[in-house]
């Protein structure tokens, strides 16, 4: 069944400064462990000497250890520099978007690069979902309707709504402005697992449904009943039409109508 939700085009503006964020604190970590390694190991080699031969003074044994501890106490600063980092960005954007920005993503490179944008839709309260939608799609400020791709669920949510949120990318194409508001339609246990969007002249009602008319054999159509569940200046987005499906979308009506006739005329209907 499909639940409406409103969407909100995200800029980049965050993502790229918890990026930059995140990647500093992590250079830092690196920088900090590649000066530890060859401390610790003065710190060893006048240690040994020391024991050994005493050809080593106390004082600047002493002062390898503390040198050797300043660059230990460095490396745990930056690890707790990058930890810190990388909780906000699971509080910012959830585990997935985060584990992107961490270990690098090529779905984050083309958002960066405004091949897609990142949109989060919110459910209105006290609507909410116990699992990841099967499909979604959303309506254009143009009429258009898009298939939009699910991420995860959003770990904040829009400040005028407060309901249940998620996160989606669509395909940069679709003209999407960060801050454009759109309508989407989430689908929950959806048949066939997706959505489609069908044009207004392949869909037809008759005893109390909607029906497309589907290829089922070549030159032969049977009706196949669909759930619309919104309607655009493009089309109704519907459930039911399997992928690759061929329907009629001119003449549809002309067809009810033909199957209709040969029904009265052998005495059935239906």
């Amino acid at each position: 069944r499909p639940l409406s939700a409103h969407g909100q085009a995200l800029g980049t503006a965050r993502l790229r400064a918890e990026l930059g964020r995140y990647a500093s604190a992590r250079a830092a970590g690196q920088e900090a462990t590649a000066r530890l390694a060859p401390a610790g190991a003065e710190y060893e080699r006048l240690r040994i000497l020391y024991a050994d031969s005493g050809i080593v003074s106390l004082q600047r044994l002493e002062q390898a250890r503390a040198a050797y501890e300043v660059e230990r106490a460095g490396v745990a600063a930056t690890e707790r520099t990058m930890h810190s980092a990388a909780a906000t960005l699971r509080e910012e954007f959830g585990p997935v978007i985060a584990r992107w920005m961490q270990g690098g993503s090529n779905l984050l490179d083309s958002v960066l690069a405004g091949r897609r944008v990142l949109l989060r839709g919110t459910l209105p309260p006290p609507l909410a979902l116990a699992a990841a939608p099967d499909s979604s799609v959303v309506e254009l400020p143009s009429g258009r309707t898009i298939r939009v791709r699910f991420i995860s669920s959003a770990p904040s949510t829009d400040p005028r709504i407060q309901g249940q949120s998620f996160f989606y990318l669509a395909p940069a194409l679709s003209g999407l402005l960060p801050g454009a508001t759109v309508e989407a339609q989430l689908w929950v246990g959806a048949p066939n697992g997706s959505a489609s969007l069908i044009p207004r002249s392949a869909v037809v009602w008759y005893h109390g449904g909607t029906w497309v008319y589907a290829q089922d054999r070549p030159n032969e159509f049977a009706r196949l009943p669909v759930r619309l569940a919104t309607g655009t200046a493009a089309g109704y987005v519907a459930t039911g039409v399997p992928p690759h499906t061929v329907i009629v979308v001119g003449g549809a009506e002309l067809v009810l109508s033909t199957e209709f006739q040969s029904a009265l005329a052998s005495g059935e209907e239906g």
